[in-house]
């Protein structure tokens, strides 16, 4: 039987294939997308593991302004996921849509003026409250 580290490796392979990614494994520039290039680390763990997917979700969805698309991204990473996920991952995707949001916002709002706000029923708010 093989380990869930192989298990995760094998999952992501698959995804990379299905959807015509080049994947490159790398610390140095990690969990990126250019285009159909992933770079991403080995999926050491649960939360290695979801962030892959979670950018293999941004391939899926598109290019859509910064909140709609992290929403989007995360929750296409859940749909994915073949795995259960960790309480620990789970706290990881909230930190990270609650990051998203306040430095979305910010910089939207120094920039712009106005910032493109998801609905309250979008995936975006769903998930970042937990």
């Amino acid at each position: 039987m093989s380990s869930v580290r192989e298990r995760y490796e094998e999952h992501i392979a698959d995804l990379v294939e299905e959807h015509g990614l080049i994947r490159y494994l790398t610390w140095e520039k990690p969990y990126q997308l250019d285009g159909r290039e992933l770079y991403v680390p080995p999926p050491v763990t649960m939360v290695h593991y979801l962030i892959t997917l979670h950018e293999i979700g941004h391939y899926i969805v598109g290019n859509r302004p910064v909140l709609y698309g992290e929403g989007e991204a995360w929750e296409k990473a859940l749909e994915l996921s073949r795995f259960p996920l960790t309480e620990y991952a789970r706290k990881y995707m909230v930190k990270c849509l609650n990051w998203y949001s306040l430095e979305s916002y910010m910089a939207l709002l120094m920039l712009k003026g106005d910032v493109d706000i998801p609905d309250i029923d979008h995936p975006f708010w769903r998930l970042a409250n937990g």
